[in-house]
């Protein structure tokens, strides 16, 4: 029989009641209900459910057969070779032995034969030496079949690789889908783990209720047929094993009665910020120019019965309307749009781009490993930046960074992303411990904890002679042992911090932990060859650090491993007092106790935290406090959450977290924290290397039940977080999603006078992954991947006021648009009032013209080939008139250049020369060629804005290649020098 022991299935059975139990048919299991109530559309369901499955693996031996080789004995009905000697080994994965494991026959899984000790070796006398299948178990490790090797006549080996039992991971998430009534929907769902699900272990919810298989008759694939409008919610899938369950982001379904419900056609608002001399009517410089939310909609085909549709839907693209902007002395030209519409749209493309930093330093990791999901997916380069594509569907993203040098910690961290779109993240990494040398003979005792003048907050104590060699050979000699612990007493760790905090329990719900410190174990002989560690390791918490008085019950603290293929903590073992006769002298606070298993680099000491704490908070990005109902999208606001015992003076990380505010709909972003009092919660917004202004206490409108503190230089705040009715802090992230904009908020704002001005002609939606076919898109590709920025680095001398550079950027030598504007840039000269200063300013790169065919669909236009743009750069002051500047020099190699490229569209195109007569400007055409930091111009080739990203902090340090700057030089390889008076 099998019986459900906290969320697990534990097989066994006992000889006297094997005929009874099985008989050869099926066998009754239970497991929990998800809910007590009964469910929805489903049998009554209270306490436990009843299931079956075959169980042939579990017939009674016959006692009246015979034996094909050895003897039968007359007790046990079995047959076995009474002189035979079988010789067992049993490894982890790692080749280290395993002792405890057991040895069984596949088909008699409930008879003993040898049980391995300390070297991982059982002998078992009785086995026959043919080759006959073995089955070994061992608790905590998922059960494998070995075959015997005949040796002699009366003697055979056995080898086993035994994996630790991972609990199922989903690989295959369910998709949402939008359809009409009367439609049909095929979900999908798989999942991997040790021991791998079966198809028939898969179960289905809707809106959190199990739907009942004898009626939808599912396995991992659920279809629903004739759909109504009471099908719509969303449906997640449960995957269940002997090690746990794990459960899959939920796909929403969408039901319409009409194709034209299923989306707005009208534009949901998208703000540019105009030119200081550009106010409008409402007395700010911001115009909607109009969003499409590039959501799924229901389109005029379908896939029914498969797991995706191979054509999308998406209401996208939208109709463009010119648009005159009255400036008073000029007019700036774009188009906007006018209406949304329902069109086909493939698979959106994702990236995250970022820099692997190490180290107190910021040292850039070079060369580094990445794996995303436990699959390796490129490294980092000479720079330490990284550029990943996400494939789609994507719903978690743990990426591990291995530094090949090993000066620093493995390191897995949770990147967030958005799809469709491109974000920047930079990573940090631990520097590793200094190694410590250590006896492999002898019991070695390390202390956790890096505050001086603080007692540690724990002990490892590693046992002698268990070091082995990566062939699983013992080790004897001298070990390099790095143990690099994360204090969470030392706020500054919490960039260092692995993963997030979160593990999957056994019913397959995402939980939360609190961390009192994190470790990672890295050995090595006297030549840096790696070992690994046998047996366990004990690891010893002192309670005046640890308050093991305040866990709850069922929440105790643990030991927990981190598994980098899903970047979520795996439970080790429950933390027990310590016996008296194992604490030294200096140990008298070292009164509690786990162990651990090393066959993973990061551990962690937590406890869990009940999710009637967890609460959510709506923080909104306004692009200034004149237009608060402007709200900027794809800010990450990031959460740090600390919590502080008072009465012991110590403190403990809770939520390292990451969200991406929306525009639209309600907007602004919701993020996870906890509302409980001690418990202080730190609050960026950053969008690339701006950083936003957090709302004075005046400016919110209300006071934060929790306390309002601003910081670091007003852009960051911190507050108690308290749940309410009416924000800022919910008790469902639905709620929280929903939220009016008439509730109470966290806000931030973008700089209200100056900052960076960004006009297209065509509007840009990086969201929007499809080319808009026109002359006058920015970017002029197809591909999504090969967007190009151009930035160049200006010079500026004398001044003391405020300056702003604005650069206008027109077709060139495309002759059916020549004059016209791709669009225009303006930003503040820096540092303002210093003798050298400067600004990096993007303009439009010259490259290929693009138009429509006749099937819609962009093509290259192969009467225009390329066109070079047009350039000018001018100064202004910052109430928007002009500034007296005059130029002094142009870049020495740039002028060469400069006069090939005008003989160039002379001659090929007809175009004229730039008129340079006027010495407050700057003309000149952009060249095809890449041009670098010997001219002061830096291009960059990337997807969505990360090109952007790059050729800014390269222009701004100087330099064509590695991470660039987030600091002007102003000195380093400009491209034009001005002086202004």
């Amino acid at each position: 029989m099998q019986i459900l022991i906290h969320g697990m299935w534990s097989t066994w059975m006992a000889w006297s009641t094997c005929s009874q139990s099985c008989g050869g048919g099926t066998q009754l299991r239970q497991r929990q209900c998800n809910n007590p109530a009964p469910s929805s559309g489903g049998n009554p369901c209270v306490g436990s459910q009843d299931q079956s499955r075959q169980c042939s693996t579990w017939a009674c031996p016959d006692c009246g057969g015979t034996c094909a080789v050895g003897t039968m004995d007359p007790v046990t009905c079995e047959c076995g070779c009474q002189t035979h000697v079988l010789t067992a080994t049993v490894r982890n994965t790692k080749n280290a032995p395993l002792q405890g494991a057991t040895i069984h026959y596949v088909d008699r899984p409930y008879i003993t034969l040898g049980t391995t000790d300390a070297t991982g070796t059982a002998r078992v006398s009785g086995v026959c030496a043919s080759q006959v299948d073995m089955l070994i178990r061992k608790d905590g490790y998922s059960s494998t079949v070995a075959t015997t090797v005949p040796t002699t006549s009366t003697t055979s080996t056995m080898t086993a690789n035994m994996e630790i039992l991972i609990a199922p991971i989903i690989t295959q998430h369910p998709e949402s889908r939008s359809r009409l009534v009367g439609q049909d929907v095929t979900f999908c769902c798989e999942a991997h783990g040790s021991p791998e699900p079966d198809a028939e272990d898969y179960e289905w919810f809707r809106n959190g209720d199990i739907l009942d298989k004898g009626v939808y008759g599912y396995s991992n694939q659920l279809t629903l047929t004739n759909l109504a409008l009471s099908d719509a919610g969303e449906y997640r899938c449960r995957a269940n094993s002997d090690a746990g369950a794990g459960y899959s982001e939920s796909a929403l379904l969408q039901i319409y009665a009409s194709a034209t419900d299923s989306y707005n056609a009208d534009p949901s608002p998208e703000y540019i910020q105009l030119p200081a001399d550009c106010v409008q009517p409402d007395g700010t410089r911001l115009y909607n120019v109009g969003k499409c939310d590039y959501k799924p909609c229901v389109g005029s085909s379908y896939n029914s019965g498969q797991c995706n549709d191979t054509v999308k839907y998406c209401s996208a693209g939208g109709t463009l309307q010119a648009q005159a902007i009255d400036c008073g002395s000029y007019t700036i030209n774009i188009m906007a749009i006018s209406s949304c519409e329902c069109l086909e749209c493939g698979d959106p493309v994702t990236y995250v781009r970022g820099i692997l930093l190490g180290g107190p330093t910021n040292t850039p990791v070079v060369n580094a490993d990445i794996l995303v999901n436990g699959v390796p997916s490129g490294f980092t380069t000479f720079s330490g930046t990284f550029t990943l594509e996400i494939p789609p569907n994507t719903k978690r993203l743990a990426v591990t960074f291995k530094d090949i040098y090993k000066d620093f910690v493995e390191t897995t961290k949770i990147l967030d992303f958005v799809e469709g779109e491109s974000v920047y993240h930079r990573v940090h990494i631990r520097e590793r411990a200094e190694p410590m040398v250590m006896s492999s003979e002898m019991t070695s005792t390390v202390d956790l904890g890096t505050v001086p003048g603080k007692a540690p907050i724990g002990q490892l104590e590693i046992p002698g002679n268990s070091f082995y060699t990566k062939d699983g050979q013992q080790y004897s000699g001298t070990v390099q042992a790095s143990i690099s612990f994360i204090d969470p007493r030392n706020l500054s760790n919490v960039q260092d911090m692995q993963s997030d905090f979160t593990f999957v329990d056994q019913e397959g719900q995402e939980q939360q932990l609190e961390t009192f410190g994190m470790f990672s174990l890295d050995f090595a002989d006297g030549s840096g060859n790696e070992l690994e560690v046998a047996g366990t390791v004990t690891v010893f918490l002192n309670e005046n650090e640890v308050n093991f008085a305040a866990a709850e019950p069922g929440h105790e603290v643990k030991l927990w491993s981190l598994n980098p293929e899903t970047g979520r903590w795996e439970e080790e073992s429950t933390v027990t007092q310590t016996p008296i006769v194992k604490r030294r002298k200096r140990q008298q606070s070292f009164t509690w106790n786990g162990n651990i298993r090393v066959t993973r680099r990061n551990y962690n000491v937590d406890w869990w935290i009940k999710a009637g704490q967890r609460c959510y908070s709506k923080v909104r990005v306004c692009q200034a406090r004149s237009a608060p109902t402007a709200q900027v999208d794809n800010v990450n606001v990031e959460f740090v959450v600390v919590n502080t015992d008072l009465d012991r003076g110590t403190q403990r990380f809770a939520r390292f977290y990451n969200a991406r505010t929306s525009a639209s709909g309600t907007g602004g972003a919701c993020v996870e924290g906890w509302c409980r009092p001690g418990t202080v919660t730190y609050v960026s917004a950053t969008e690339g290397t701006t950083q936003y202004d957090a709302a004075s206490a005046l400016d919110l409108g209300f006071s934060p039940p929790g306390g309002y503190t601003r910081g670091n230089n007003n852009k960051a705040f911190s507050t108690t977080l308290t749940h309410g009715n009416s924000g800022p802090s919910y008790r469902s992230e639905s709620t929280c999603r929903n939220a009016p904009t008439s509730d109470n908020h966290y806000k931030f704002y973008g700089d209200e006078v100056s900052g960076l001005v960004e006009i297209n002609t065509i509007p840009y939606n990086p969201t929007d992954n499809r080319l808009r076919p026109n002359y006058l898109s920015w970017y002029p590709t197809e591909d999504p991947a090969q967007k190009k920025s151009c930035f160049m680095k200006v010079r500026v001398t004398g001044a003391n006021e405020n300056l702003r550079a604005r650069v206008v950027s027109k077709v060139g030598t495309h002759a059916a648009n020549r004059g016209t504007e791709y669009g225009r840039r303006e930003d503040d000269v820096v540092p303002a009032g210093a003798a050298v200063k400067g600004t990096c300013i993007e303009y439009k790169c010259t490259g290929d013209v693009w138009t429509t065919g006749p099937n819609g669909r962009p093509f290259r236009d192969p009467a225009a080939d390329v066109d070079f743009t047009s350039v000018e750069l001018g100064f202004l002051r910052d109430d928007g008139s002009p500034a007296n500047c005059n130029r002094v020099a142009v870049n020495n190699n740039f002028e060469t250049l400069d006069t090939i490229t005008t003989l160039t569209v002379n001659t090929l195109y007809g175009a004229p020369p730039p008129d340079n007569t006027d010495m407050s400007r700057f003309r000149f055409y952009d060249s095809q060629n890449d041009l670098g930091q010997t001219f002061g111009i830096y291009k960059a080739t990337g997807p969505g804005d990360t090109s952007k990203q790059t050729a800014y902090q390269q222009c701004l340090a100087g330099t064509s290649s590695g991470p660039g700057s987030t600091t002007l030089a102003p000195d380093n390889n400009w491209f034009v020098h001005f002086d202004c008076a």
